[in-house]
């Protein structure tokens, strides 16, 4: 199933008359509230973040670890009781180490891009929950300084870390980055972070609060 990220840019007033019929978000049945709108990014949320925030590669990354230890465990030829226990008297005492305490990746800071692409905050409106979780809000104050991050970066920013090998190794979406080459690039990531910037920026020309939701 494709999760699709959803965007909205309304005034407080709006939100709350919204909230009257919240199914009018799914639906983008908004031609009635002016200067609203509603744009989905499909998931391009996904390498788009992976590409501009230090924080989703590091969990990626991490997450990636955690599944090939996984396959391995599951496909490793289960050892006989006996290689078990010549195992253990065969190690030096000085070779025996305490194992490391494993980095808490929940502890990375967020970075403002991060939360722009993702709706990563605490401040839920539970009136809109369409089966994914209740929406990320962000007020207009917010919403500038998320502009602000966003503005700055440019298509050089996303090419930075470009390296479709690793994001095929860490199963980033869509995948096949090496199969397609630079196409998943020119016509689905760069298009579509474009139209994030343009959404944000007139928002905060607008004074417009943002919710960003899933279905």
């Amino acid at each position: 199933m494709s999760i699709v990220a959803y965007y909205g840019r309304f005034t407080p007033s709006q939100i709350e008359e919204c909230a009257a019929t919240p199914e009018a978000l799914s639906t983008g049945a908004i031609g009635h509230l002016a200067g609203a709108e509603i744009i989905d990014i499909d998931r391009s949320y996904a390498p788009m973040a992976w590409l501009l925030s230090p924080c989703k590669r590091a969990e990626d990354e991490h997450n990636a670890l955690i599944m090939q230890e996984y396959f391995k465990e599951q496909h490793a030829p289960k050892p006989s009781l006996l290689s078990k226990v010549t195992g253990f008297f065969a190690k030096k005492p000085e070779t025996i180490q305490e194992p490391q305490p494993a980095k808490k990746i929940e502890e990375l800071p967020l970075d403002p891009p991060l939360i722009a692409i993702e709706g990563r905050t605490e401040k839920r409106d539970e009136r809109f929950d369409f089966g994914l979780g209740a929406a990320a809000v962000f007020s207009p104050e917010e919403v500038i300084v998320l502009n602000d991050a966003l503005a700055s970066l440019t298509k050089e920013n996303l090419e930075q870390h470009y390296n479709p090998e690793i994001m095929d190794e860490q199963n980033i979406f869509p995948g096949q980055w090496l199969e397609e080459g630079r196409d998943l690039m020119e016509t689905y990531v760069l298009p579509n972070f474009l139209q994030l910037q343009s959404f944000y920026s007139n928002a905060v020309k607008n004074n417009q609060a943002v919710l960003i939701w899933y279905i």
